[in-house]
């Protein structure tokens, strides 16, 4: 595995518009390529929570991960991180980064923890879903409605004011999902008190409703919050349980192929 650390994807975004590449070896023209999104809050943390989630997938899935750092809401209103991603994932697609060139990048996978699940979300169903070959949201917020009710401050910077159920309405992944939205797979503790399960549950619901894959993983940890994690220096490394989850969705619906061990 080699790293290539702060490619530039956007001017725009300034020191923010950057990402670390991930290279598997043996590289070829059907590697596949996924976007990493961190969380935080929407305001906080940069693409190093992230790292360890991109090494698992370059190392044990042969996956060419893209790793990317986004304008904070503490300095940057919605839409500005939102629109980094989906800046940061055209990138990818338009093969803008010459080491990918020559890997399956005309469709790639997007996936993040908290709140980076919700921009992975709203990454991956706002592209078109040809482009998309799944989305992965960790304990993220898959569905404002629920989440507001917990921490309505973290909106409140996000936008910048205090929204209004237009604004929650803007950004609720749930609003846009269609019936060829790519498939979707969620991990969620059963009783997370940072971002509610009741997230999933709901995404889940719409989802089936209109006939899209959104398979879900959920468990019980004793940790107070946080309880998809060990954290390793500034990165944080997935429990074991949820690795394999993951896995096994991005195997059998990302990639049609198991990687060899």
């Amino acid at each position: 595995m080699k790293i290539l650390e702060n490619i530039t994807y956007s001017q725009i975004a300034g020191p923010d518009g950057v990402g670390d590449l991930y290279l598997p070896g043996n590289m070829n023209g059907n590697t596949p390529v996924a976007l990493s999104i961190h969380g935080g809050a929407w305001s906080s943390l940069d693409k190093s929570r992230m790292a360890e989630i991109a090494a698992f997938l370059c190392r044990d899935l042969g996956m060419a991960v893209y790793n990317i750092n986004y304008r904070l809401s503490g300095e940057h209103k919605w839409p500005a991180g939102g629109d980094d991603c989906l800046a940061a994932a055209r990138v990818l697609l338009n093969g803008d980064i010459p080491e990918i060139k020559g890997l399956k990048h005309d469709k790639i996978m997007v996936i993040g923890g908290s709140s980076g699940g919700h921009y992975a979300l709203m990454t991956g169903l706002r592209l078109p879903p040809e482009c998309v070959s799944g989305i992965v949201s960790i304990s993220g917020i898959n569905s404002t409605k629920e989440d507001y009710g917990v921490a309505p401050e973290r909106y409140n910077i996000l936008f910048g004011h205090e929204p209004s159920a237009d604004d929650l309405a803007s950004i609720d992944p749930v609003k846009y999902l269609k019936a060829d939205s790519p498939p979707i797979f969620c991990t969620h503790e059963m009783t997370d008190p940072v971002v509610p399960s009741e997230c999933t549950r709901t995404l889940a619901s719409a989802a089936e409703a209109l006939g899209v894959y959104c398979g879900c993983y959920f468990y019980e940890r004793s940790e107070a919050g946080f309880s998809h994690r060990i954290f390793i220096g500034e990165s944080v490394r997935l429990y074991e349980d949820i690795e394999k989850a993951i896995t096994k969705f991005i195997c059998t619906k990302v990639l049609d192929y198991i990687p060899e061990s």
